[in-house]
C-alpha cells in the first residue's frame, strides 16, 4: 500500500493551502470539476496548485486543457480567454481568469454554496408561508 504525503517546510507555506482555503474545501460534500483552461506558460503553475488542492481534498477533479488542442471543448464551455478555470457542481458553474488560491477557492465557494443558500431561502420561505 502507498501512501503519498506532501509536506510544506517552506517558511512562508508557499507550497499549503490558506485556512481560509481549507474551510471552503472542508464543507464540500460532494464532487467539484475545475477545467483549467491554460497556454503552455501557466500549465506548470496550473499542475503544481491543482495537486495542492487534490491533496487536501477528494471532492476536487482537476482536468487541465489546452484551448489549441482542445478548441471545441473551450468553445463548449464557453471560455473566452486563456487562462480561465471553470469551476462546475452539478448545475452550477463559474469560471475565475485569475490563477491564485484566493481567486480558485472563491469559485469553489460560489458553486458549493449557491445550493445550500437557495434551500435555505426555500426552508425560510416555506416557514413564512406556514405562521
Amino acid at each position: 500500500v502507498r501512501h503519498d504525503h506532501r509536506f510544506d517546510v517552506s517558511q512562508a507555506g508557499v507550497n499549503s493551502l490558506t485556512e481560509a482555503s481549507r474551510q471552503v474545501l472542508d464543507k464540500l460534500d460532494q464532487d467539484v470539476e475545475l477545467l483549467a483552461f491554460v497556454g503552455p506558460q501557466d500549465k506548470p503553475f496550473v499542475e503544481e496548485i491543482s495537486t495542492i488542492y487534490k491533496d487536501y481534498s477528494p471532492h476536487l477533479k482537476w482536468r487541465v486543457v489546452d484551448p489549441q488542442v482542445s478548441p471545441e471543448l473551450a468553445q463548449r464551455e464557453l471560455v473566452q480567454a486563456v487562462p480561465t478555470i471553470k469551476i462546475k457542481m452539478g448545475d452550477r458553474s463559474t469560471a475565475v481568469d485569475r490563477m491564485d488560491e484566493e481567486s480558485i477557492t472563491n469559485g469553489i465557494h460560489k458553486v458549493a454554496t449557491t445550493k445550500d443558500a437557495n434551500m435555505m431561502m426555500a426552508v425560510q420561505l416555506v416557514s413564512c408561508l406556514a405562521a
